[in-house]
């Protein structure tokens, strides 16, 4: 059974699984859930969207698999619960072994944590701490940065802010962030010297932290779609984004393979100087380029100009000034380094353009469902919004019901009728605008 991603799908999953006693609260309330087990289990929390948004299994190895043991309670952010219970059913075929609360009696001796998170009112963090001056605190992220690559390069930039803004707070603290997919991501921020720690939680040691944040409920919060990731990111841990620098809100990425033979193919293939890399695929369908348009807009860049073009995308296209890297694009690092390589970017709204400003390389963005306010910080970044409609009617559906069947069938119809709107000849102008 294929269940569709999002915390707003909860109540729907549960309803056709008859499931009882698990009790749910409104996407966006951002509260701590809390997980008991009637038996010891063990759940795989680590699932990725496909090109539909739906749930895609991989193949797992012991260490992927978290225990969960009878009778203990567990803390998760809202969002990820998904994750841990769809997984039980798909890798364990069995329901009601792990059943939620909103709300449990803390044990004697327990304490939970502050929440510092701000969601339908943007509270600073220094109102929230008036007249509070403390030692060496512990302060937990629920659910990290979400299950997005783009998200998590934005995640680490926000990191390297609020690393800033906790110093005038705190004499000391210890940030630890819980994410559902700490395998996924765990050499990223590794290679930024920050350990994932894997969510779920047990209650006594979340109860051990002074402070907590759960971000997960940030798309639900009014001008998602406008704002840069940093500055949504910001907006969840209480931070005026305003009196942060530009410059503090680029991105970096640490190369874990340079030299590799990455290079050696681009250089054979390619040209310097002349090397485009064309990302047209996105995991929601909104945003990825249909195959058609793709070919049109491949061909007429191959027709008007002298330069390569590279993919790592499906598309098949002949022509010998153009190269699918599919085949060594075998890992996220491989995929940055491509990136890296490259003089000029055209992109959909994914994470291909988050790296991009890392290296500093000219990048077109075609945005459907968000705004150009997402790359207000990157200098080397321009967007090309083709329907603001299509992008502020999904807000509205979002603040006024979040259904995400409502969503789909809006998606569904409107479609082809952006990209129907496409002008190409915008796409040759930033190409050659940009030698």
């Amino acid at each position: 059974m294929d269940i569709r991603g999002g915390a707003e799908m909860l109540p729907l999953f549960f309803a056709l699984m008859q499931v009882d006693s698990v009790q749910l609260v409104p996407e966006g309330e951002g509260v701590v859930l809390f997980l008991k087990t009637t038996e010891d289990i063990k759940v795989v929390p680590y699932l990725d969207y496909d090109k539909s948004g739906l749930f895609r299994e991989r193949e797992f190895t012991d260490e992927h698999y978290v225990s969960l043991y009878k009778d203990k309670t567990y803390v998760s952010d809202y969002r990820h619960a998904l994750f841990l219970m769809v997984n039980d059913v798909k890798n364990n075929n069995m329901m009601g072994r792990i059943n939620t609360y909103q709300s449990i009696n803390i044990p004697s001796g327990l304490e939970l944590p502050v929440d510092l998170s701000s969601r339908e009112q943007f509270i600073p963090l220094s109102e929230r701490l008036k007249n509070i001056k403390k030692d060496n605190v512990r302060i937990a992220l629920l659910g990290g940065f979400g299950p997005a690559y783009g998200d998590n390069i934005c995640g680490l930039t926000t990191l390297r802010i609020l690393n800033e803004e906790f110093k005038k707070h705190f004499n000391g603290f210890e940030l630890d962030i819980y994410h559902v997919q700490s395998y996924k991501f765990i050499d990223l921020y590794q290679c930024e010297g920050i350990n994932l720690l894997q969510e779920p939680l047990e209650l006594e040691k979340f109860c051990e932290y002074d402070y907590y944040y759960d971000i997960t409920s940030i798309n639900s919060i009014t001008g998602y779609y406008k704002r840069s990731i940093v500055d949504n990111f910001l907006f969840m841990f209480s931070v005026d984004s305003k009196n942060i620098p530009k410059e503090l809100k680029r991105n970096r990425y640490i190369l874990k393979h340079i030299g590799t033979c990455i290079n050696e193919i681009l250089e054979a293939k390619g040209r310097k100087g002349k090397n485009v890399l064309f990302h047209s695929d996105s995991v929601q369908d909104c945003r990825s380029i249909p195959d058609d348009v793709s070919r049109n807009i491949v061909n007429k860049i191959l027709e008007t100009t002298d330069m390569h073009l590279f993919t790592v995308s499906e598309l098949n296209f002949d022509h010998p000034r153009f190269h699918n890297l599919k085949n060594i694009s075998n890992s996220f690092d491989d995929f940055a380094e491509i990136v890296s390589l490259m003089d000029k970017i055209i992109t959909v709204d994914t994470s291909t353009y988050h790296l991009s400003d890392a290296f500093s390389i000219s990048t077109l963005v075609i945005f459907t469902n968000a705004g150009i306010g997402r790359i207000a910080d990157y200098p080397t970044v321009v967007g090309y919004e083709l329907e603001v409609s299509f992008k502020e009617q999904i807000e509205i559906i979002r603040q006024r019901s979040n259904s995400q069947a409502e969503e789909d069938e809006f998606i569904r119809n409107n479609l082809p009728l952006v990209w129907e709107r496409l002008d190409i000849n915008r796409i040759i102008d930033f190409l050659l605008a940009t030698e």
